[in-house]
């Protein structure tokens, strides 16, 4: 016997909620803090010239809006003359959405002390991107901070522009995203704050400094680990 145009509109209606019960449970579950962050393998990091000694690091946390790998530190101290020492700070932070890759919310989610921060942009040269630092004062130091895209690129303000050109786009690109059968690019970067105590030099000494760093921690999704 033919179902009735009531019988069909009641399954439609009834599976329709179904639909809504299940985005709703997902919603409240495992949607419901952003996913972890990636962890890089930064505990054997070396830098020629100094002497890195680790301090206590920060465990993974997940919230609703961001997510954080483990947060290193480090006291790197000069073992050639002419080297300045400093502090190391790398963590990855994971946003939910673009609107948390400004420095200052970076640098809030991974719980770093808070500066106003002025843009620079660095030219590296031989032929290769410009780079984006922030410097800022905390108490007694001054700091320089960047985010390091997968992809390698060392940027603030042109860091959500970077990673959203990455970002496959369209309604068929986001239904595969949403299905888990295409990747999605992630509002993601290694956050890296240097800071030395604040004097006449302090500001080319965080250059300098960065200058040493930058090349090992370019690579740090090389070893991450999904």
């Amino acid at each position: 016997m033919p179902e009735s145009t009531s019988t069909r509109s009641l399954q439609s209606t009834l599976g329709g909620l179904l639909l809504l019960a299940i985005a709703a449970a997902a919603h409240t579950g495992v949607l419901s803090r952003t996913p972890a962050a990636l962890e890089p393998t930064l505990g054997d990091l070396s830098l020629p010239g100094f002497r890195l000694d680790p301090l206590a690091r920060s465990e993974p946390a997940r919230e609703r809006d961001h997510a954080n790998s483990t947060q290193y530190r480090w006291s790197a101290e000069p073992t050639a003359p002419g080297q300045d020492p400093f502090q190391l700070e790398a963590v990855v932070v994971h946003s939910s959405t673009s609107n948390g890759l400004k420095i200052n919310q970076l640098v809030r989610n991974a719980g770093l002390p808070a500066a106003e921060h002025e843009v620079q942009t660095l030219e590296p040269g031989s032929g290769q991107a410009d780079e984006e630092v922030a410097i800022g004062e905390t108490g007694g130091d001054l700091v320089l901070r960047t985010c390091i895209t997968p992809k390698g690129r060392a940027l603030v303000a042109s860091l959500k522009k970077t990673l959203q050109s990455e970002r496959p786009t369209g309604a068929r690109a986001k239904t595969l995203q949403a299905l888990g059968l295409q990747d999605n690019i992630r509002w993601e970067c290694l956050l890296v704050s240097i800071s030395v105590p604040r004097s006449e030099n302090s500001q080319a000494e965080l250059l300098a400094s960065w200058k040493n760093v930058k090349t090992p921690l370019l690579a740090w999704d090389k070893s991450a680990q999904p």
